[in-house]
């Protein structure tokens, strides 16, 4: 034990010719049964008792004193492949070693996660293997595969998930828009944002979107941030958020409704030709307005 008793303190004996793999950012850890992400490692453990397990680094400073990791890592030095970073608001039910899937064929894992500086994102470190890390373009998008994917339509009831370790341990996947094609490779440790789901790829970004403030003097009771905004059926855009307001003057209580629209969603047609923000425009001068309606009673 150390001296304030706060870890253990390991002396190994490495045999002739180890030097040269005992570098600055060489990792040992304690190898033990253990599940996670679906599968199951080091079972010879339990009849031959745990091991050190070792990953040499590629640094060139010697390094004799070391500090263990608690958790097994993803070995990927050597291997065939490329390492690309994702970023996301929640861990959810991801872990080391959570399988990566392109199009439900499993193509990498997790390698590692750290909790970014501002305490608000966590960046993951993910592993795509060779040949499969040429299907991940800079316009690729990662989403969430965790758990079950189920939606109610207008043709029943939907329920996908890629794979039964995703369900069960989490997992990753990558795939291009249906509406964009691929574009350039993406280089070494590229960034990506991870996306809760599938559906959340097909929607825009706010830098294009169009953003609208609505006025109502009634009760908007069951409206939430979320909600869809459509025209006639068919949805254009979707609630951002709602604030109260107080008007002094005629002392009355005033919610703002704020929503962001697609501005590719309307197109003209005939000689006379309007941009996406200009059709808009002018619905809203020939009279468009905004009301409440009841979309359905679980949603509101």
């Amino acid at each position: 034990l150390s001296e304030g008793l706060t870890h253990v303190v390991v002396t190994a004996e490495m045999v002739h010719g180890a030097d040269p793999h005992l570098n600055e950012d060489t990792r040992f850890w304690v190898v033990r049964a253990r599940v996670s992400a679906g599968e199951v490692t080091g079972l010879g453990t339990i009849f031959s008792g745990a091991y050190i397990g070792m990953d040499p680094g590629e640094s060139h400073k010697p390094m004799r004193s070391f500090k263990g990791l608690e958790i097994p890592p993803v070995v990927t030095e050597g291997l065939p492949g490329r390492h690309f970073l994702l970023r996301s608001e929640r861990l959810g039910s991801l872990d080391i070693g959570s399988p990566i899937y392109y199009r439900q064929i499993e193509v990498g894992q997790i390698v590692s996660y750290i909790l970014e500086p501002d305490n608000k994102t966590i960046r993951f470190n993910a592993f795509v293997n060779a040949p499969h890390h040429r299907l991940v373009y800079k316009n690729s998008k990662f989403w969430n595969a965790s758990g079950l994917d189920v939606r109610l339509d207008a043709d029943g009831i939907k329920i996908q998930t890629e794979s039964l370790v995703s369900l069960i341990g989490g997992g990753v996947a990558f795939d291009i828009p249906a509406d964009q094609t691929p574009g350039f490779q993406a280089p070494e440790d590229y960034v990506f944002e991870l996306f809760q789901n599938r559906e959340d790829i097909q929607e825009k970004t706010q830098a294009q979107l169009n953003h609208w403030i609505l006025q109502f003097k009634g009760s908007v009771r069951g409206l939430s941030v979320g909600a869809p905004v459509e025209l006639r059926g068919i949805k254009f855009g979707e609630v951002t958020d709602i604030k109260p307001q107080f008007d002094p003057e005629s002392l009355n209580p005033i919610i703002l409704v704020y929503i962001a629209t697609d501005p590719e969603a309307f197109t003209t047609v005939g000689p006379v030709t309007l941009s996406p923000t200009g059709s808009v425009d002018a619905l809203v001068a020939k009279g468009l307005r905004a009301q409440l309606q009841t979309g359905n009673l679980l949603t509101g």
